[in-house]
């Protein structure tokens, strides 16, 4: 799964990134890092099967860091003046960055934890991927993409099938994704 990691900042729906994420004044990201320690058994893996446009298998693997883990995504905001703090249901999200193994690849995929939609099997979510050279995205609402998700219980590992992702730019070209995912226990 050789590719490129960046679009140029272009993306057909609004992507939220957990490195940089612009919301309006008085929004605030907390994200909370749930890898493990470094070393020889704590690996987060993703493994992938792509069929449409391409054919291929790979795994993804690479020590939790900052690049590269699984995270619980929660949205802060003070609603008005005076007012406390509210948050957003918590999203997961397994990330793999550039210079990952294998080389110039990129994965990640984002779902609800908890709050509507979050009961298994998920079907709301955004992926971007490389894949054959190029950035592959899709995300729930968009015309013709689909996504059923199986979480563990503690969302440390699970099954997942992608439908419909489209090539960073527009083209015609789809893919299917189906794999599952390890994350290392929490620390």
């Amino acid at each position: 799964m050789d590719g490129v990691n960046d679009n140029g900042g272009k993306t057909a729906w609004p992507v939220p990134s957990w490195r940089t994420v612009r919301w309006p004044v008085g929004w605030a990201v907390l994200v909370a890092f749930l890898g493990g320690a470094g070393g020889a058994q704590a690996q987060l893996t993703v493994d992938v099967r792509i069929t449409g446009a391409i054919t291929r298998d790979g795994t993804y693997t690479h020590a939790p860091g900052d690049d590269h883990g699984c995270l619980a995504l929660r949205f802060w905001f003070v609603p008005r003046a005076g007012a406390p703090a509210e948050h957003s249901p918590a999203r997961w999200q397994i990330n793999f960055a550039p210079n990952s193994a294998p080389p110039d690849a990129s994965f990640r995929l984002e779902f609800p934890m908890e709050g509507p939609g979050s009961t298994p099997p998920v079907r709301e979510a955004t992926v971007r991927m490389t894949a054959a050279g190029r950035l592959w995205e899709g995300g729930t609402g968009m015309d013709g993409v689909s996504a059923e998700i199986h979480p563990g219980p503690d969302h440390r590992s699970g099954r997942f099938a992608l439908r419909g992702l489209r090539v960073s730019g527009g083209g015609t070209e789809r893919i299917d994704v189906a794999g599952s995912w390890r994350c290392p226990a929490a620390p």
